[in-house]
């Protein structure tokens, strides 16, 4: 028996590496005696690889494991008179029975098993899809999000999970591109997720309940959609191989006041949760927002309905928020996948909520009634808490919405022009 030192090989699924041609997930590998396998094969091994007596191993392999108690070691088992080509990698589920032989540059998929004496060739490895799945991705922000994902040639396909069939078909309707495939999916489902990422690379979670004043008298819906839904969608890529998850969040979740505030928080450290125990298997990124101008269910929405009557509501005149537009937000969100896994948090425009209210009805002729803070609204947000701003040597005031640089209401008036 021998046992070789874990050395992570650079594999990615199905694409050819210096290891060979084929990648393989199994629990266990087996190798029973006299049996073959053929060049260029890589074959993973959750927990361990056995090579029983009289096998021959051929050039070019990787055989290996990921799995051991500090996740870092694994062990491969040699039998008496085995034979193994050169240029093969050992290193630690099906079972290969005796005098069966794999073809070279072979794929073996999950769940084959080979039968004693028999030849299997397999079937040519094909280069794994580039796929990003987008989950809110009919609303607001989750299709500008797909919009720029449309711009980058090397995606090769887009699913927009919803569960709103009304919303699917109006935005199939207006963005009808081939690369885009429309699936009805729950966030508050794991079996749904684990079906709408099957062979994902990359997952942005941007599916949410957000209006601040409906949280609060639905507290029970809002936590299945914002935490338990969050827990589903890393779970889901965790056991679906996906390569990268992103968490859309927002600055609500610091020091939350609100039901809002308090699921986001808790989806954020599922999150950070997950990046500690499975990290290794799947990349996560949390990226933490404020107010994105123009989304489905912030303060401009609401407005838009009430100045049909003359007058828009206003809670608090001295009230703060952070702003961005929905494209700085979309290109952020993906300019974070090229970034380290963890949290990103980006400098934003604040402004007062009177200055907003001005700007907007010096644009839209309508008038302003004051009505007072809602229940689960901050005066002010923040988009650090004092430790993560201290772990960051970060400036305090580019990230309390009361001390940053406020915009001026002609300021304002161009951000919401721009729209």
């Amino acid at each position: 028996m021998k046992e070789n030192t874990w050395i992570k090989p650079e594999i990615v699924h199905g694409k050819p590496t210096k290891y060979g041609y084929t990648v393989y997930y199994p629990d266990s590998f087996i190798l029973e005696p006299n049996t073959d396998i053929g060049c260029g094969t890589v074959i993973q091994a959750e927990h361990r690889v056995r090579i029983r007596e009289g096998s021959q191993v051929g050039g070019n392999c990787c055989i290996y494991s990921t799995n051991s108690e500090d996740g870092t070691s694994g062990r491969v088992y040699i039998g008496a008179n085995v034979n193994i080509g050169t240029d093969t990698t050992i290193l630690p589920d099906v079972v290969i029975e005796d005098g069966a032989r794999v073809g070279a540059k072979s794929l073996v998929k999950e769940g084959t098993h080979i039968k004693a004496g028999e030849t299997w060739m397999g079937v040519p490895a094909r280069k794994r899809e580039n796929i990003v799945a987008v989950t809110g991705g009919t609303g607001s922000i989750g299709r500008v999000i797909v919009e720029e994902l449309l711009l980058d040639d090397t995606i090769d396909s887009i699913r927009v999970i919803s569960r709103d069939e009304a919303k699917h078909a109006k935005m199939k309707s207006e963005l009808d591109d081939p690369r885009v495939r429309y699936v009805i999916a729950d966030v508050t489902s794991y079996r749904h997720m684990c079906r709408a990422f099957h062979s994902v690379n990359t997952v942005i979670h941007a599916a949410a309940m957000k209006r601040v004043e409906t949280s609060e008298y639905n507290a029970a819906a809002v936590t299945r959609v914002n935490t338990i839904g969050t827990e589903n969608v890393s779970d889901a890529c965790v056991l679906c191989n996906v390569k990268k998850m992103l968490l859309v969040s927002t600055d609500k979740a610091v020091n939350p006041a609100g039901v809002m505030g308090k699921s986001k928080s808790l989806a954020e450290s599922i999150i950070v949760d997950q990046c500690r125990r499975l990290g290794r298997y799947t990349e996560f990124y949390i990226v933490r927002l404020g107010n994105v101008i123009g989304s489905r269910g912030a303060v401009l929405e609401l407005w838009d309905e009430q100045r049909k009557s003359g007058r828009i509501l206003l809670t608090e005149p001295d009230a703060t928020r952070f702003f961005l537009l929905k494209k700085e937000a979309a290109h952020w969100i993906l300019s974070v996948l090229n970034r380290d896994p963890g949290l990103h948090v980006p400098i934003c425009r604040a402004a007062r909520i009177g200055d907003m209210a001005q700007a907007y009805c010096e644009l839209h002729d309508c008038e302003v009634e004051k009505i007072g803070m809602r229940e689960g609204e901050k005066m002010h947000e923040e988009l650090l808490d004092e430790r993560e701003a201290s772990d960051r040597n970060a400036k305090p005031e580019e990230y309390l919405s009361n001390k940053a640089v406020l915009m001026t209401v002609k300021e304002l008036k161009d951000m919401l022009e721009a729209l």
